[in-house]
């Protein structure tokens, strides 16, 4: 394979493993909207309150939570339903892990290629 293949597809994948991990939004619109109205409506008076919970509405584990208020559930199912809001981040950190260090491991493979063909 050449070099500039292999140095194309490390750049590729590290860019869309950093994509996923620190830049790619972790909750629909849907449910983030969903999360501010819920706090909102649970705090219409304490707005420094309000503010410091909305920035936390882009989390899964966040939006479950405001969902389990929002439906009335009780303490077992909004725990087991923020569990597996965290279970589901682990397993998507884990991928956009191996995406990046893929991403690195391909780089190196296109700098190792571009010496030895140089020497």
């Amino acid at each position: 394979m050449k070099p500039a293949a292999y140095l194309l597809i490390g750049i590729v994948l590290l860019a869309f493993g950093i994509y996923r991990q620190f830049l790619a939004p972790q909750a629909t619109a849907e449910e983030r909207a969903q999360c501010e109205q819920v706090v909102r409506d649970t705090h219409p008076n304490d707005q420094q309150t309000a503010e410091s919970i909305l920035i936390h509405c882009d989390e899964p584990s966040m939006v479950a939570m405001m969902e389990a208020r929002l439906g009335n559930t009780d303490a077992q199912r909004a725990a087991t339903a923020i569990a597996a809001s965290h279970h589901r981040g682990l397993a998507v950190t884990l991928i956009n892990c191996a995406l990046i260090g893929a991403g690195i491991g391909a780089l190196g493979a296109g700098a190792m290629a571009t010496r030895r063909k140089q020497a």
